[in-house]
């Protein structure tokens, strides 16, 4: 009677499906991510997986802790180019530099230091011009300083357009481009010979020459690099609004290194 009266205990779902040798602790958890270790890090993980990661490092799960490391854009272990933060490619860093100088050194004054520069005259600038002309050739200076090792790593992955806007942020903040090895004449980055002065850049010459020095390599490379684009890779011509763009950022280029070269 005993026997006929028991309960018949029915599970309230199907167990899951097993694999000997691939679950761990539980024999009834089927690790889907076991067979394929890829993709466990072929996306972005902010967290853990799957089950067999929460008792990490215990029980051997470190290896997997290191893979989300590395997949991971923001993490410090991250080697993919496509991670970088845009702050740091050119994209970002030439447009910056333009607004600065653009903001300490307006349109109107920039004109009028530019025609003192062509008649080789500069009475036609008043004391206070010369004055917020150096300063925003010190600020220049400086945004340029902070920027540059960010500039030196970014050139491998720096697009054509925005390598070939180099020249004209000089030629907009009105300084020469060292186009020789500034080590063998001992010269600075200086705005012009109209702002010459014993107080113009206090800047020590050691360390004046070894900023410009890199700055001379880095214009090099970004010479060649453009002018190899151009060579190897013709003008866009998809569509006639693109190719008057191309053709006006050539032009640029070509006019910006006349206008350094004849300075």
């Amino acid at each position: 009677m005993r026997l006929a009266s028991r309960r018949i205990s029915v599970p309230l779902c199907w167990a899951r499906p097993v694999s000997g040798g691939v679950g761990r602790g539980d024999l009834y958890y089927y690790n889907h991510l076991s067979t394929t270790k890829g993709s466990r890090v072929q996306t972005t993980q902010l967290g853990l997986r799957n089950n067999s990661q929460a008792t990490f490092p215990q029980t051997g799960q470190l290896h997997i802790q290191k893979q989300i490391l590395h997949a991971r854009p923001s993490s410090k272990a991250s080697t993919n180019a496509f991670s970088v933060p845009e702050r740091t490619r050119w994209s970002y860093l030439i447009p910056s530099l333009f607004a600065n100088i653009e903001k300490s050194l307006p349109t109107p004054l920039f004109d009028k230091y530019e025609a003192a520069q062509k008649l080789g005259d500069s009475s036609t600038l008043t004391e206070e011009e010369v004055l917020a002309i150096r300063e925003a050739y010190r600020l220049f200076r400086y945004e340029l300083a902070r920027r540059l090792p960010l500039l030196e790593d970014g050139i491998a992955q720096a697009e054509v357009r925005h390598l070939m806007l180099w020249p004209g942020l000089f030629r907009r903040a009105g300084v020469k481009l060292p186009l020789e090895d500034v080590r063998d004449h001992h010269v600075a980055l200086i705005p012009s010979k109209l702002l010459s002065s014993n107080s113009a850049d206090t800047i020590p010459v050691e360390e004046a020459a070894s900023f410009d020095q890199r700055l001379m390599v880095l214009t090099t490379n970004v010479r060649q690099c453009v002018e190899q684009e151009l060579k190897t890779a013709p003008l866009d011509s998809s569509s006639p609004r693109r190719k008057r763009s191309s053709e006006q950022l050539s032009k640029e280029w070509t006019a910006n290194w006349e206008w350094h070269s004849h300075q």
